[in-house]
């Protein structure tokens, strides 16, 4: 488990392209290509050199010690994972833009919303994107899961 910087800093030259400063993931496809393990929160991703943030619950406190380094910052939520990115885009005042990705389900983007009013939340599928071509280690991936399934079938 680990943060894949490649696919990262692939998603920040879409986002700089797009004139994005931040990605807010959700979906567990996402999540687990970013993040290389099957966890439930929001992955925020930051435009430049700027840590990424995972937030999750206390369910995933042993993948999270193994997640965290200088790339990704940990938070484990006391309230919801919604009250947490109020806290921390509370803090700055700056309008951003933040894309959501197509899957972001729609009541959460309401509240996000409702919650962080000067904030410019656009839907966009940076992720498709990149995910639609395949790095070495997805192809090596591929291969062993077809080395696999030739050998039970």
């Amino acid at each position: 488990m680990f943060l894949n910087l490649t696919r990262v800093n692939n998603l920040r030259r879409e986002m700089s392209e797009a004139g994005i400063d931040f990605s807010l993931l959700k979906t567990y496809p996402n999540l687990f290509y970013f993040l290389g393990c099957n966890i439930e929160g929001f992955l925020l991703i930051p435009q430049g050199n700027k840590r990424c943030i995972l937030i999750t619950d206390a369910r995933y406190s042993l993948e999270v010690r193994e997640l965290e380094n200088k790339s990704l910052k940990t938070c484990l939520c006391r309230k919801s994972y919604l009250d947490e990115l109020a806290a921390i885009f509370g803090r700055s005042r700056v309008s951003k833009t933040v894309a959501l990705e197509p899957g972001m389900p729609l009541d959460i983007y309401f509240k996000l919303r409702k919650k962080l009013q000067h904030i410019k939340f656009k839907p966009l599928s940076l992720t498709g994107r990149i995910r639609a071509v395949k790095d070495n280690q997805e192809i090596e991936n591929i291969k062993e899961a077809v080395r696999i399934t030739k050998k039970s079938l």
